[in-house]
């Protein structure tokens, strides 16, 4: 059987083994964010991943990236969270035709560690608590955010099991 390969169009020398990477898959696209430094999307045809870039947002402060619904989001090291144009995963630019946004989640204390997908939404991990992010329908505003109830906070990503064939974490 022949074997796979990723290839990346540029050789990366700044990744580290402390560097978070994300991955996302939306609309079809699987996309790779190595925290503050590039985004990847996966060319199936070329069987490459080419560099991309995510308009209105600040590479540099993205810590990493994570799909719901349709949309890719996005959080910064400011604690902001950014959701993307609902028919364009690669736009960030705020628009009210659109919908693309961002918002200053409210109940999460303490810094975002991770952001994972659930069944209708997805969870911000943070470290002194966990704010669930359930799905609206309003292109304004498409999440609603409430704080889990009785849930603690994580210091690292590795703390949460995610990556079952389960709709829970």
């Amino acid at each position: 059987a022949p074997q796979l390969q990723w290839v990346s169009t540029s050789a990366r020398t700044d990744v580290s083994f402390q560097t978070l990477c994300t991955t996302a898959w939306v609309q079809g696209r699987q996309f790779m964010f190595y925290e503050g430094i590039v985004c990847f999307e996966y060319n199936n045809v070329t069987k490459i991943f080419d560099n991309i870039t995510l308009t209105g947002l600040i590479v540099t402060d993205i810590v990493g990236i994570v799909t719901s619904n349709g949309y890719l989001l996005a959080w910064d090291i400011y604690g902001s969270l950014y959701w993307s144009n609902a028919s364009d995963p690669l736009d960030f630019t705020p628009s009210l035709v659109t919908g693309a946004g961002s918002a200053a989640v409210n109940d999460v204390k303490g810094k975002i560690i991770a952001c994972l997908p659930t069944r209708n939404g997805f969870i911000i991990y943070a470290t002194e608590n966990c704010v669930g992010a359930t799905f609206s329908s309003n292109l304004r505003f498409p999440f609603n955010f409430k704080e889990v109830p009785g849930a603690g906070g994580i210091i690292d990503i590795e703390h949460v099991t995610y990556e079952a064939n389960l709709d829970y974490h």
